[in-house]
């Protein structure tokens, strides 16, 4: 049996996932000085100008670049909480989804983690032909992979001033409705919303003085109340998994591209596997010979699959369907 609760932090590149994770190590005192002095030293010679994030990126092409390239996880205590969690970075680059896919698998909670920073939020949202912002793109795999329940936080607030000096709630609540919108879309459970700095620390684990408008939970505090939840308890029990090549399942398409039989497909299992495959047929409505499907229009087809190679599943398995560039459909077998 699972034993204690996963974190996953999730979102667009460069909206200071590693950098969050890395706060709430400092902050649960598993950094010592001496860490931290070195971290910040190569940090001021990098783009990044924050150490933080290296907890985490601790390749040298990633401290280089400041983007992560592999998902990475930290095993912590926290509050009051007996069975140690489990916080899980992974990339918000749509070139290493594969990776993002890898590390969120099997967890239970996602930080959807965002910028308040002007313009960075709409990078993570935006959709434009058949590419899709990895705001949206986690969040759609988030819903494949089972991963209900979020915990939204507004990073990057110490960019977002007010005419007071004070951190903006303004923009903290146009950030907010946004992401929230979002969530809600793809059916994911909003347990709280942090207004957070992870350079500054603010409401990491203490309330800055920068919010006198928040009266929420700080991020330490959100993750002790559900890791009492005890949500690993709650994991579906999948039947006994069986080899197959051919799966026919319902699928929600959700990028905006034509689906035809031959498109060539990579299948992810929630169980973290990864095989090729191709569209053999579709069962189409009534008059239809394609679809063509948009992002905010997501269609449910009966979809046959055929694969390169067999692989092995378990009925009641999520999967994820995606091309050689975004996500297109979601499915459980």
């Amino acid at each position: 049996m699972n034993t204690g609760t996963k974190f996953v932090a999730v979102g667009q590149v460069d909206h200071g996932k590693s950098s969050l994770l890395g706060s709430v190590l400092v902050h649960l005192g598993q950094v010592d000085a001496r860490e931290q002095d070195k971290n910040r030293r190569i940090a001021e010679g990098s783009s990044s100008g924050k150490g933080e994030q290296y907890e985490f990126d601790i390749l040298p092409e990633e401290r280089e670049k400041s983007k992560t390239f592999e998902f990475d996880q930290r095993e912590v205590s926290v509050g009051t909480e007996e069975e140690p969690i489990t916080l899980i970075d992974v990339p918000g680059h749509r070139a290493f989804v594969h990776e993002m896919i890898s590390g969120a698998s099997g967890a239970h909670v996602a930080l959807v983690v965002v910028s308040a920073r002007r313009g960075e939020l709409e990078d993570g949202i935006k959709s434009k032909g058949s590419r899709i912002g990895q705001t949206i793109e986690h969040c759609l795999l988030l819903k494949a992979l089972g991963v209900q329940q979020v915990v939204i936080i507004v990073n990057k607030m110490d960019t977002a001033l007010d005419d007071n000096g004070l951190w903006s709630v303004d923009e903290f609540k146009r950030v907010s409705k946004v992401v929230k919108r979002l969530c809600k879309r793809y059916k994911l459970i909003i347990h709280a919303i942090i207004p957070t700095s992870a350079v500054t620390g603010g409401n990491i684990a203490e309330r800055t003085t920068l919010t006198p408008w928040y009266t929420g939970l700080t991020v330490l505090e959100v993750l002790d109340e559900l890791a009492q939840m005890h949500l690993y308890e709650n994991d579906e029990s999948c039947h006994t998994p069986r080899e197959v090549d051919t799966l026919c399942v319902d699928v929600m398409y959700v990028a905006e591209m034509v689906i035809t039989p031959g498109v060539r497909l990579v299948v992810h299992t929630s169980a973290n596997k990864t095989v090729e495959g191709e569209i053999e047929k579709i069962k189409l409505p009534r008059g239809k010979r394609f679809i063509n499907n948009k992002v905010n229009k997501p269609q449910v087809v009966k979809t046959k699959i055929t694969l390169a190679l067999p692989i092995v599943v378990a009925k009641g398995e999520r999967i994820v369907l995606r091309d050689s560039e975004r996500t297109i459909g979601l499915a459980k077998v």
